[in-house]
């Protein structure tokens, strides 16, 4: 490993390592939920449809992390790609990462309506599909700009958003820019929904014990 920081050396082993542990619990649990989806058929529950659709964003995201090594052109001996798989890789990463979020914040709401609106199967199944014509053309269109501008630079754990350190790029690189904003603000938006929904769940969970 000659020429790699050992602190970039550390986030490389620690990304690949948990991307593969990552990426065969995304299988484990498409297989699973694929199962339940086709035993029950039209009685099949919306969460587990959401979670078959949840595990192919999930699981790109981990695969990416794994072969960072093969993808990213980051200045190391041991790193094998070049700016042009660097720029899919990037791309790779957004669309698995925030189909990922997107569609885990969708699963989360499901779960909060059942819990606080007392929800039914039938309301969440006339709200399944709504939120994917708003996610995938987001996520989509935002990766697409991104990977025609090359706005992507390489690091040890794959390839993500430049960082702009020349004057120059302010303008050229201003939707890059205002994407790694909105990246920032919609991760703090999404973790703090996220806590709110797990207190939510475990306050329920706890009231269900007590009262039975």
């Amino acid at each position: 490993m000659e020429g790699l920081h050992p602190l970039d050396l550390a986030a490389l082993i620690a990304s690949s390592t948990l991307g593969l542990i990552s990426f065969l619990s995304c299988i484990c649990v498409e297989l699973e939920a694929l199962a339940d989806w086709r035993d029950r058929g039209k009685d099949s529950k919306m969460v587990t449809r959401t979670q078959v659709v949840l595990q192919f964003p999930m699981a790109l995201l981990s695969l990416m992390l794994v072969v960072s090594i093969f993808m990213s052109n980051y200045d190391a001996p041991m790193f094998m790609g070049n700016d042009s798989t660097c720029q899919l890789d990037g791309f790779l990463i957004h669309i698995g990462l925030w189909g990922a979020v997107s569609i885990d914040a969708v699963l989360s709401l499901s779960y909060l309506l059942m819990i606080k609106c007392e929800w039914k199967e039938e309301q969440l199944r006339r709200l399944e599909m709504w939120p994917h014509f708003v996610i995938w053309p987001l996520v989509l269109g935002s990766g697409i700009y991104l990977l025609l501008t090359r706005s992507f630079e390489p690091s040890p754990m794959g390839c993500w958003i430049l960082e702009c350190d020349n004057p120059l790029c302010e303008h050229e690189k201003y939707g890059a820019m205002l994407t790694k904003s909105m990246t920032h603000i919609m991760g703090i938006a999404y973790l703090v929904f996220s806590v709110y929904v797990m207190c939510a769940v475990s306050k329920f969970a706890r009231q269900t014990i007590q009262a039975g």
